[in-house]
């Protein structure tokens, strides 16, 4: 069993969210439920969720999520996703380790998360981060749009869980805001770790193990 964080919270500036009248992309609804509702239930369907903190969401707004997470605690949104990442880790911070999930993934599964885990234990780690080569990507989800990191090995997409510890996280404040806002800019991401990865991301030599 893991701790977790569903970040359900998000930029209020999408102009779909005024177009469809929602706060948040967590509560677009597909085929009547809301995205974050499947990222619960897959949650649940894992077996591994132990103590969750859903961010960004007040528990009136989607009372559902408690069928699928009766054990669920929530935190209102704090104002960007920073913030909700620290506020959540503050609150985290007697757990070993977090699992943090987005909540507008909604064909995530309960297999996804479990196999997850499975990749990354024993969870000695600071940080865990799943990737995708692109070709994988593209063949499953033709239109996805992801960004795409050019490395030796090829191009990768992140995925939308990492596992983490709250208190590496906490102390890295702010790396963790660069890391944040360059999150859609794979050479700022690489700046951020200093001037030495530039000439080999550019060249195209930095390998995956290394980044």
């Amino acid at each position: 069993m893991i701790a977790t964080l569903l970040m359900a919270g998000g930029s209020k500036s999408d102009p779909i969210l005024a177009e469809m009248d929602i706060e948040t992309k967590s509560l677009i609804k597909i085929h009547g439920k809301e995205m974050v509702r499947y990222v619960a239930e897959a949650l649940a369907q894992s077996g591994q969720a132990g103590r969750v903190l859903i961010i960004g969401l007040d528990q009136e707004r989607v009372p559902e999520l408690l069928d699928a997470l009766p054990q669920a605690e929530f935190l209102p949104d704090q104002g960007g996703l920073v913030a909700n990442v620290l506020a959540g880790m503050e609150r985290m911070l007697g757990e070993g380790r977090v699992l943090m999930c987005s909540a507008d993934i909604p064909l995530i599964t309960g297999e996804t998360i479990r196999g997850f885990l499975r990749e990354c234990a024993p969870l000695d780690a600071d940080v865990y981060y799943p990737v995708v080569e692109q070709s994988v990507m593209e063949a499953r989800f033709p239109q996805s749009q992801r960004t795409f990191v050019p490395l030796r090995e090829g191009r990768f997409a992140g995925g939308d869980m990492a596992i983490v510890n709250p208190q590496a996280v906490m102390a890295n404040r702010d790396l963790l805001t660069k890391l944040v806002q360059a999150r859609k800019h794979p050479l700022a991401l690489v700046r951020a770790f200093g001037p030495g990865l530039i000439v080999r991301f550019l060249t195209r030599t930095l390998s995956l193990p290394e980044a």
